[in-house]
C-alpha cells in the first residue's frame, strides 16, 4: 500500500478512514513534513537536541509519545504533521482552530 492510499477502520462503533497503514508509514511521512522546519528552531520548540530532529527526518527514529503530543500541541507542527498522515480535513479544522487562539489572544482573552 502506498503512503496516501486510505483504509477504514473502526473505531467504538464508528468507521474512521486511515491514510497510513501503520506507524513506520506515519514516521515516514512525518520525517518528510520535518524537512520544511530548521532543526535548531524544532529542537528549540521542543526543547530537545537538533541531532534528535535530524534523526526523525533521516527515518533513524521516531518521535517519543511524549514528544509528538508536543508537537501537536504546536499549532504550526500539527497543522503540517496532520498534512502528513493523510489527514488534510483534520488540518483545515486545526488551522482554523488557530486562528480562533490568535484572534483571542490579540483581544487580550
Amino acid at each position: 500500500m502506498s503512503g496516501q492510499e486510505s483504509t477504514r477502520n473502526k473505531f467504538r462503533g464508528r468507521t474512521v478512514s486511515v491514510a497510513l497503514e501503520n506507524t513506520y508509514d506515519l514516521a515516514t511521512a512525518w520525517g518528510a513534513a520535518l524537512r520544511n522546519f530548521a532543526p535548531q528552531a524544532l529542537a528549540k520548540r521542543l526543547g530537545i537536541s537538533p541531532r534528535t530532529i535530524e534523526n526523525w527526518k533521516d527515518g533513524e527514529h521516531g518521535p517519543t509519545w511524549r514528544h509528538t503530543v508536543a508537537m501537536l500541541r504546536d499549532d504550526e507542527l500539527c497543522k503540517a504533521l496532520l498534512e502528513a498522515a493523510g489527514r488534510g480535513d483534520l488540518a483545515k479544522h486545526q488551522e482554523t482552530i488557530a486562528a480562533l487562539k490568535r484572534a483571542l489572544v490579540s483581544e487580550g482573552k
